[in-house]
């Protein structure tokens, strides 16, 4: 069991206090992901190149199977004079995040059932330096459990880009590249009530 006070030094008055309870501190996590990847390249002709591949991974804590990772780009020779080669690369793909095992540890360690409860209360009353907050205080908290929702799907990001490399006389090249990354059920943490959600949207 763990204990913290925050105390305003103007007043000498709590305002915060937070306990930790371990009932069970052992956890054992374990955690079980697999992927499989396709790539391949095609020269259409001497001054262009398509290439292309898709990724899928999936992982034994998440339901959502969805996890298809597309990637293509083309690329584009404009000069071939020497010396002064101009290409032009365009393309996107799609990136996976994973649910990571700390993530899941959380989860099983905030479940409110075997391991560990937080108990949060701002501006206790009937506050005892020693034993904490007042049983009458306790009594009327709520523990700080940790859930997730049950619509949550594998957040991923989007990522379409463009490039120039132009090669200079005496070996420089100047290369010129415009990248943009979207978001997409990104992950985050919200307070209901006494419940803190991970949801997705």
């Amino acid at each position: 069991c763990s204990s913290d006070l925050t105390v305003v030094t103007i007043t000498g008055n709590p305002t915060r206090f937070t306990r930790t309870i371990y009932s069970n501190p052992v956890l054992d996590v374990t955690q079980t992901e697999l992927s499989a990847f396709l790539q391949g390249e095609w020269r259409m002709n001497p001054r262009s190149q398509v290439s292309f591949g898709a990724r899928y991974q999936v992982q034994n804590h998440l339901n959502d199977h969805n996890n298809f990772a597309p990637t293509v780009g083309i690329a584009y020779q404009l000069s071939r004079k020497q010396n002064w080669q101009t290409v032009v690369r365009a393309g996107g793909r799609v990136n996976i995040s994973t649910y990571s095992m700390n993530n899941w540890e959380q989860l099983l360690r905030n479940d409110g059932l075997s391991h560990q409860f937080n108990i949060d209360i701002t501006n206790p009353t009937g506050f005892d330096p020693i034993n904490g907050p007042s049983a009458a205080t306790l009594k009327a908290s709520t523990n700080s459990i940790r859930v997730r929702t049950a619509d949550f799907v594998v957040p991923y990001t989007i990522q379409p880009s463009i490039s120039v490399d132009q090669t200079l006389p005496r070996g420089n090249r100047l290369s010129i590249t415009v990248q943009m990354n979207r978001g997409v059920h990104q992950s985050r943490n919200r307070d209901r009530k006494s419940t803190r959600l991970n949801s997705s949207h």
